[in-house]
């Protein structure tokens, strides 16, 4: 049984003005000069926050992660995995090697497939003929929830504060 802490509230939107379809965005770029856009969310308790009483399932349970702060440290991690790698260090074939990256790398697939997003990705147009090898996803409009109300959850109630 799971807990969603919002409902089915969203708005339209679209990634269009955050993302530089020929650079990609400055926070997706692996070098570490963009590392501060990224390290506040590595923290690994980072979206832990204390149920009230409402939320609790059971006795056991005083706290929880809240999941789209795991998402965004899983995230955080597979970069810092890329920068790595790009490094030349070892990052390791599989949980044998560390246990961390392929658990994020699992997690977030669980994760989009649950989201199950079913926006219908369109072809950017160039010279208004269709180019089929840039759908990329950043200007189709989809249905979004607000973020902001889990940052102010974690604020409120975060086990670790923020």
């Amino acid at each position: 049984m799971s807990y969603s802490l919002l409902q089915k509230e969203a708005a339209a939107s679209d990634f269009e003005g955050d993302f530089d379809t020929k650079t990609g965005t400055k926070e997706s770029r692996e070098d570490h000069k963009f590392d501060y856009l990224w390290d506040d969310e590595l923290v690994g308790n980072n979206g832990v926050i204390r149920l009230s009483s409402e939320m609790e399932r059971n006795s056991q349970h005083e706290r929880g992660a809240i999941g789209m702060f795991h998402q965004i440290h899983c995230l955080t991690s597979l970069r810092k995995t890329l920068q790595r790698a790009r490094e030349g260090q070892n990052i390791g074939l599989n949980h044998h090697d560390d246990a961390h990256w392929p658990h994020c790398l699992y997690y977030m697939r669980q994760a989009i497939l649950c989201a199950a997003d079913d926006t219908i990705e369109l072809p950017h147009l160039r010279n208004k003929t269709h180019h089929y090898g840039s759908i990329n996803g950043v200007s189709d409009i989809r249905q979004c929830r607000n973020a902001e109300r889990l940052y102010d959850l974690r604020a409120k109630h975060g086990v670790w504060g923020h």
